[in-house]
């Protein structure tokens, strides 16, 4: 190999190292460019989000006993149970609704689901005569807790009675502080780690059992038919 064979090796070699170090050079600010410009998932912090723990529709109003009601334009009541307790009793595994044509009455057992092998009764929000009921709660209940304010309505109603009852109900701030209180109220400061959810902010789906292990079933008895509401039945039979 002669002189002129070395002088083109080197000459390649240096060529390479610059071509190399230009590549560098212009690859970072181009990463950083589209690591900056591209979309990124919006991280939830193990804490309460500014807004509180739940969030309500405007159009939702809520029962003391976690039923909720949204009425449409024509009169019609739709009735689901919150997400409060959805996220409280995790999935569900069956559900008996009411018979359409039947009777609902204010603070009386509308509709019972089942966790766990535990059977609950959730209390109508408003009186009135069931004019249909959701058929996919039925076949697919574990799907509930996915959309409790939308697709996961349970049945529907033609209110009756006096309007006066549908002030009792909460919405808005209310409603939302309404679910806030109640899950907090539930937890010990050092179990409150526990009963979030992994993806952090949101309280983990079947809280309960994190919180009382062996006595989760009363404990959610005491929230879906609570005394008072209990007591406000009884009065007006």
């Amino acid at each position: 190999m002669n002189e002129h064979d070395f002088l083109t090796l080197d000459t390649m070699r240096s060529a390479e190292y610059l071509i190399a170090a230009l590549y560098v050079l212009l690859f970072i600010p181009f990463w950083k460019f589209v690591s900056n410009s591209a979309p990124r998932p919006v991280m939830k912090e193990a804490a309460e989000t500014e807004g509180g723990w739940f969030q309500v529709p405007a159009d939702i109003f809520l029962d003391r006993g976690h039923a909720w009601m949204k009425k449409a334009s024509d009169g019609i009541a739709s009735i689901g149970l919150d997400e409060f307790a959805h996220r409280l009793i995790g999935p569900v595994s069956q559900v008996s609704l009411p018979d359409v044509g039947s009777t609902v009455k204010r603070g009386a057992p509308a509709l019972r689901i089942q966790v766990d092998g535990k059977e609950f009764a959730v209390l109508s929000p408003v009186d009135g005569r069931v004019t249909a009921i959701n058929r996919q709660a039925l076949d697919n209940p574990a799907s509930l807790g996915k959309d409790p304010y939308g697709s996961a309505w349970l049945f529907r109603v033609k209110p009756e009675g006096p309007m006066a009852s549908f002030k009792e109900l909460l919405s808005g701030e209310k409603a939302r502080k309404f679910l806030d209180d109640a899950f907090e109220a539930l937890l010990p400061a050092n179990q409150m780690s526990g009963a979030l959810a992994q993806d952090g902010g949101l309280p983990a789906s079947g809280f309960a059992r994190e919180i009382d292990p062996s006595g989760w079933e009363a404990l959610v008895r005491s929230q879906l038919t609570p005394e008072e509401r209990r007591l406000d039945h009884e009065r007006t039979v």
